[in-house]
């Protein structure tokens, strides 16, 4: 759940909640597998790429405390639907995609909840004439599960 900017006090508030979550959730395996783009299809111009994310009943649960614990520190209600997924890439003008190729990497094994801190993107050149953005993340945080 991306929580936007905040304050310390905030996350000072949060953090007792999202341990408790973890240690409520076992570790649990993910299946990473199937391609996607926001906005959610080909006909639009995608303007990020991600790798969909199947998660068990417990991953499940684990996000929805995660989400009341968000709601009782202050930050507003997410409006969006919960899909699971990781981030490959975001295109800088949005692109069109005609078709998405297939993807399956299997099984993960889920055993820590990392609350992390977005750092603005940086650019630097990666081809002669190109530059590509870089995000930076740092850990706050971070709870074992079970």
């Amino acid at each position: 759940r991306f929580l936007g900017w905040t304050t310390r006090d905030r996350l000072a508030c949060l953090e007792p909640y999202l341990a408790r979550a973890a240690r409520s959730c076992p570790p649990l395996d993910a299946i990473v597998a199937g391609l996607g783009t926001f906005p959610p299809t080909t006909v639009e111009r995608a303007r990020v790429m991600w790798a969909g994310v199947t998660l068990p009943k417990a991953g499940k649960t684990l996000q929805a405390a995660c989400e009341a614990a968000a709601i009782e520190c202050g930050f507003p209600p997410e409006r969006r639907a919960f899909v699971p997924h990781l981030t490959l890439g975001r295109f800088r003008t949005p692109a069109r995609l005609r078709s998405i190729s297939k993807l399956d990497l299997g099984a993960t094994r889920l055993e820590t909840l990392v609350l992390y801190r977005t750092e603005p993107a940086a650019f630097e050149p990666s081809v002669p004439g190109v530059r590509r953005a870089v995000t930076a993340y740092s850990k706050l945080a971070t709870f074992p599960l079970g």
